[in-house]
């Protein structure tokens, strides 16, 4: 299977390393140029997210509030994921645009998501916490 990293920092790194030993290929996005690991199988800027997330069975974001990272995951780039694909956010909510990953789930066209954080936070009314199972997905949230 193949993970797609966004965030190369000590978090990212760590799981992406976890990922390689489980056997995954895997893929980095990262925002400065840096010495690209052996086990790592691609690395490169956010220019390749086009190119990477229709590639990924899973996207792990692992980034830092900022302009630049703000919703990074937008619902043009969760068309492009596979239906089986499943998002998991250890880094900040804002990375991802939460209403648009939950219509992909609720449409079925993605696998799931697991999210340690969303935005906003609290979830609104309309999204419930914890584990729901949507018609052909799993979707994970914190409990608030």
């Amino acid at each position: 299977s193949t993970v797609l990293v966004l965030g190369f920092g000590d978090l990212g790194r760590n799981f992406a390393r976890r990922a390689h030993l489980l056997g995954a290929r895997v893929l980095a996005v990262r925002r400065r140029p840096g010495e690209k690991p052996d086990w790592l199988e691609g690395q490169g800027g956010a220019e390749m997210l086009e190119e990477w997330l229709p590639l990924a069975d899973a996207v792990v974001l692992c980034l830092p509030a900022n302009a630049s990272t703000r919703h990074i995951l937008s619902a043009g780039r969760i068309a492009l994921l596979k239906k089986e694909a499943v998002v998991l956010n250890a880094g900040r909510g804002s990375a991802v645009d939460t209403e648009a990953l939950c219509r992909a789930l609720y449409d079925g066209r993605i696998g799931g998501a697991a999210l340690d954080v969303t935005d906003p936070e609290p979830l609104p009314p309309g999204i419930p916490s914890g584990t729901r199972r949507t018609p052909s997905s799993r979707l994970t949230f914190p409990a608030c």
